[in-house]
């Protein structure tokens, strides 16, 4: 194995970026990336070899900052709430169609479009985060949050329509600066 040092050198900005995705505050997110280099000195016996050892690291700085927020409460998971609506793009209606094409036009850059997810509620985010950027199932995530499959499924519903919505309103923006 390699020295920690080199460990940490090779891995700590995107691991911070991993964290920068969960929290805002970027001192937050520093300490909870060396909690994490912590927990994985102290755990590196689980390591059994199997696969990379990138990804075992990258799972424990998720679950560093799932912890932190399920302690400090900053999220509050439901398995109460209504599915409302997806981004299915099959028997879009028309102001949809229009919608999605305007969005589409609008060329974001990936700054513009991690801001606007920075913008949804906490417990959304998380999902969303889980789901398409970590590539975690709705089960992994339920278990993760101690939620059901389909109340994942449901705040990533709720997720990308608010994504679409915000990014549908600053794709308005910069085609008025356009002119």
């Amino acid at each position: 194995m390699e020295n920690w040092d080199v460990i940490y050198k090779n891995n700590a900005s995107k691991l911070l970026g991993i964290c920068r995705r969960y929290v805002k505050d970027e001192q937050l997110a520093e300490d909870l990336m060396h909690n994490a280099f912590i927990t994985a000195i102290n755990k590196i016996k689980t390591y059994s070899g199997k696969g990379a050892f990138e990804g075992w690291l990258r799972k424990i700085v998720i679950n560093t900052a799932l912890l932190y927020l399920r302690e400090s409460k900053k999220m509050l998971f439901s398995d109460n709430e209504p599915v409302e609506g997806h981004l299915d793009t099959t028997g879009e209606n028309e102001e949809e169609e229009t919608q999605r094409k305007t969005i589409e036009n609008a060329g974001f850059s990936q700054q513009e479009l991690l801001e606007v997810v920075e913008l949804l509620p906490e417990h959304h985010k998380v999902v969303f985060n889980l789901y398409v950027i970590d590539g975690y199932t709705h089960n992994e995530i339920g278990e993760m949050l101690n939620i059901s499959g389909g109340t994942s499924k449901s705040h990533l519903a709720r997720a990308r329509k608010k994504i679409q919505q915000l990014l549908f309103e600053k794709a308005k923006l910069k085609a008025e600066k356009r002119g």
